[in-house]
């Protein structure tokens, strides 16, 4: 387009040295350009003209556009994931948490740390147990894990910024296998009784 070509050199004229990225073409022939716009000054500090430099930058943009899309597409993994997720950093401060685990009744908020600012109620030392995980680099699931009158499933997996730290409330499951040992140890007595 001329008139915006035209509308670069004028302000690289007025003194504006400026860079854009223009894009030209359809589909499979389109081709990106980072075009330099610097105006020429002469030895009065007049400016007497503009050099312009455009450079190929397809093959980056291109690239750009994939990481772009595959950001896209593990963020919506990400908050769409129906188990509770919390992301922390190498020091158990909580960068990111799913839509899943902001749903819950209280949720973490960003640079809360894990296990001492939120989730502190577990009846083992989680914050420690996370820290040694991550200094590790080995994940370690924490199963039927007590935290108040729920049972949850948490598992650890580090990695190198820090965890994903996923929970499952598997509280359900746990009193139904309780209440059929007990009902299966009332039945053994009332045998028992029997014979």
């Amino acid at each position: 387009d001329i008139q915006k070509v035209k509308a670069h050199y004028d302000r690289a004229l007025a003194g504006d040295s400026h860079i854009v990225e223009e894009e030209y073409g359809k589909g499979d022939a389109r081709n990106y350009y980072e075009i330099r716009f610097n105006p020429i000054i002469d030895e009065n500090d007049e400016i007497i003209g503009v050099t312009s430099f455009a450079q190929n930058i397809t093959d980056r943009k291109k690239a750009e556009i994939v990481i772009a899309e595959k950001e896209a597409y593990n963020f919506a993994i990400f908050q769409n994931n129906p188990i509770a997720t919390i992301i922390v950093d190498n020091d158990g401060k909580v960068t990111a948490s799913n839509l899943k685990q902001q749903k819950s009744n209280r949720y973490p908020t960003e640079g809360n740390i894990m296990y001492k600012d939120y989730a502190t109620k577990h009846k083992i030392d989680m914050y420690s147990e996370m820290m040694k995980i991550i200094k590790s680099g080995k994940q370690k699931t924490f199963h039927e894990l007590r935290y108040k009158e729920n049972y949850l499933t948490v598992s650890i997996a580090p990695f190198e910024y820090g965890a994903i730290i996923t929970s499952m409330d598997v509280s359900e499951n746990k009193y139904a296998q309780e209440k059929n040992e007990q009902l299966s140890r009332i039945f053994e007595d009332s045998l028992n009784e029997v014979y």
